[in-house]
């Protein structure tokens, strides 16, 4: 059976598992540095949030900088998205 991922508005976001813990989302960036959660004066703003340099992609799929990595974008209301695990590449 296949499992589908679904998102109540944003884009779906595809980061390496050893990164999630600095993945800011809609909190300030500065919570990853703090280690504790700071509210965004504005989240949508990409100079203040992960998810705010997320939401910038206009395009079906994108790439971004977030912390000392990368994440890739499917843009705001993607379609029907699924993975399928792999040991090798560890998302």
């Amino acid at each position: 059976m296949i499992k589908w991922l679904d998102t109540t508005g944003g884009p779906i976001i595809i980061l390496p598992a050893v990164e999630v813990e600095n993945w800011s989302g809609c909190y300030s960036t500065d919570s990853i540095s703090a280690k504790k959660i700071i509210d965004a004066e504005d989240f949508l703003n990409p100079n203040e949030t992960d998810y705010g340099k997320a939401c910038q992609i206009e395009v079906s799929i994108g790439i971004i900088n977030f912390s000392n990595s990368k994440a890739i974008v499917l843009g705001d209301e993607p379609l029907w998205t699924t993975f399928i695990k792999n040991k090798k590449t560890k998302l």
